[in-house]
């Protein structure tokens, strides 16, 4: 519809099957984009996601954040919710025999859940905690967790394209995990036209890690002596 629409109003002849990374794309993003700065055009859309205003308890607060609807990530596959009743630990604090009875609790409560295979996906976590452990990190219970979901409920975790992650905390002393798995369709850029990175960074220069290094051998390094 786009290209058909472009086709019309410039005189071209683009196939409308053309690939997504032909740079014959360029002038028609330039096009596009003059419709968007002036107004004219929006790509954008309102999307009714439901959000609590307000939970009778912990139980529903936690129950309605593992449940919230990614208005981002789509695929035909199943949506699965899983409440796991287990203490969340921290991969970086804790030793390997915790880590392996972890793992191996945690396969145990969803051997029979279905398995997402090689898809990619979208992951949202809530790890409900006592207070006395604020300290845990919310990405140090992440990894340890992700890292046992590998060959249960999918291939790898690099598969993970988008991650949502909860640390919902109580006085209590009840703790455990909540996961909501779906699959996703985010990198297939399907609601992009042009394939390819058009981006102006100004006078912004790019950064080197090499530049960087504190080395004795690297002399050149933009960074003051300490």
């Amino acid at each position: 519809m786009i290209l058909r629409e472009y086709n019309r109003t410039t005189g071209s002849s683009l196939e409308e099957d053309i690939k997504s990374n032909d740079d014959r794309l360029i002038d028609v993003v330039g096009w596009l984009n003059n419709f968007l700065s002036s107004g004219a055009l929006s790509f954008l859309v309102n999307q009714s996601i439901t959000v609590a205003a307000f939970s009778p308890d912990l139980a529903s607060k936690a129950s309605i954040l593992s449940q919230f609807h990614c208005p981002l990530c789509y695929g035909e596959a199943p949506i699965v919710t899983i409440n796991i009743r287990i203490p969340p630990i921290s991969l970086q604090s804790s030793d390997s025999q915790t880590n392996e009875a972890f793992k191996r609790a945690i396969k145990y409560r969803l051997s029979h859940t279905h398995n997402y295979g090689n898809q990619r996906l979208c992951v949202h976590v809530v790890f409900v905690l006592r207070n006395k452990r604020h300290r845990m990190d919310v990405d140090n219970m992440a990894k340890g967790f992700l890292d046992t979901l590998q060959g249960v409920l999918y291939d790898n975790d690099n598969q993970i394209d988008h991650l949502n992650l909860h640390k919902l905390m109580w006085e209590g002393d009840e703790e455990h995990i909540r996961v909501n798995i779906r699959e996703t369709h985010f990198n297939r850029h399907e609601d992009v036209l042009y394939h390819k990175f058009r981006h102006n960074w100004g006078d912004q220069e790019e950064l080197r890690l090499e530049d960087f290094m504190d080395t004795k051998e690297n002399s050149t390094s933009p960074l003051p002596p300490p």
